[in-house]
């Protein structure tokens, strides 16, 4: 029971007592903090960050909810960007950001799932690969709020790049082959040849 008490002077400097029942407030209270215990706890196992991004009908950009591992993963704190997504947006590698933007515009407007890889550069990290999946909503006011995750995908992207050099000096050393072979055989034709000139002479 929630009691709050006026003084009306006007009334003779009478007291009025007010009454009411915060039973239903109190326990949806209760509720939304084990909810959000439960959602850090089963955060604090996934790699990557857990996030709500929002935007709003006249650009701007935030972070309502963010998992601590935002730490990690832009190297700024999930307070930092509650309100104003900006110093997420200044880690993007210059030449993804516009790339990115668009992506975010585009699942605005058709609110198809927003898949995306792109490049970060961090302070202490360096450059860094991350990879991006959110589901969005469209909210009442008319801005765009996305549900997802964010995970380094550094390392795979290094291998993937590894892969791709061996993959090219493999194919260089077999054209060396095949130039060897070819070069073998027109000698060797070439050796015949002039056995038999040797001969005729």
């Amino acid at each position: 029971i929630e009691v709050s008490v006026q003084y009306r002077p006007t009334d003779g400097g009478q007291f009025v007592v007010f009454l009411r029942d915060i039973t239903q407030l109190k326990r949806a209270e209760e509720k939304l903090v084990a909810g959000h215990k439960l959602l850090s706890n089963l955060a604090s196992l996934v790699p990557g960050v857990i996030y709500q991004y929002r935007l709003y009908p006249d650009g701007r950009s935030a972070f309502p909810y963010a998992s601590q591992a935002m730490n990690d993963i832009y190297e700024v704190t999930p307070e930092a960007v509650r309100e104003d997504a900006t110093p997420v947006f200044g880690r993007l590698h210059p030449d993804d950001h516009d790339r990115v933007s668009a992506d975010i515009f585009e699942s605005a407007r058709t609110l198809k799932t927003f898949y995306c890889e792109f490049r970060v550069i961090l302070p202490r990290q360096g450059l860094r690969w991350r990879w991006s999946q959110a589901q969005p909503q469209r909210l009442d006011d008319g801005s765009t709020l996305w549900h997802g995750i964010i995970s380094d995908i550094t390392e795979r992207k290094k291998a993937e790049e590894e892969k791709q050099i061996l993959q090219e000096r493999l194919q260089h050393a077999d054209k060396m082959e095949a130039i060897g072979t070819l070069a073998g055989g027109i000698a060797h034709d070439f050796n015949n040849l002039l056995m038999g000139i040797q001969g005729y002479a």
